[in-house]
């Protein structure tokens, strides 16, 4: 990496860091001025060794936008394909906050049996 380039990387790597922790448990997001819901993913910025979460559609990338892309629950709009994709596949580590949590852990009272465990 050049002298300027990591001078660059050096300014931004504080913004990119931010937009991260911002994104810390979200895997949704809205740009500024849009109420378009987006998919997010870790995207590399070219040539500086940084990743930020930016749409998985990539639309909007710049460095204007990753101090300004927004972490949301609400469900995901776009219709273009990686976005489309991101909300029929969340993440594994992610649970939609609007899914209810079942405790199936049931206590086993007086005359009821364990179920058998399969063989």
């Amino acid at each position: 990496m050049t002298g300027r380039a990591q001078q660059l990387r050096d300014a931004l790597a504080p913004e990119a860091d931010n937009a991260s922790a911002r994104f810390a448990g979200h895997h949704r997001g809205r740009l500024p001025g849009s109420a378009t819901v987006h998919g997010v993913q870790m995207q590399a910025v070219q040539g500086l060794g940084l990743h930020v979460p930016g749409p998985s559609c990539h639309v909007g990338i710049g460095i204007e936008h990753w101090t300004a892309f927004e972490p949301t629950d609400d469900p995901i709009t776009c219709q273009r394909a990686a976005c489309v994709h991101a909300a029929r596949n969340p993440p594994k580590d992610s649970v939609d906050v609007h899914q209810m949590l079942l405790d199936l852990d049931v206590p086993q009272g007086p005359g009821q049996q364990e179920a058998p465990t399969g063989t």
